[in-house]
């Protein structure tokens, strides 16, 4: 978790422009994605930093994003 979000960090910085995808196999992340969703309404993450979060369900899937973007 900590090599995510320091990863969207980056993204964040503008120091990389690449798709920070999260796998989230079984809805393991369920959790951490409700947490920014929370964070977000109470104001302490704005809803741009939150988008750059992208969820993918399993690989294939996260495969299939990373090659769109």
């Amino acid at each position: 978790m900590d090599e995510m979000i320091e990863v969207v960090t980056w993204a964040q910085l503008e120091l990389h422009t690449k798709p920070c995808i999260l796998i989230n196999t079984a809805k393991y992340w369920d959790g951490l994605l409700a947490f920014l969703d929370t964070a977000v309404a109470a104001g302490f993450v704005k809803a741009k930093n939150r988008g750059l979060v992208q969820v993918a369900a399993n690989a294939k899937e996260a495969v299939r994003m990373a090659v769109g973007s």
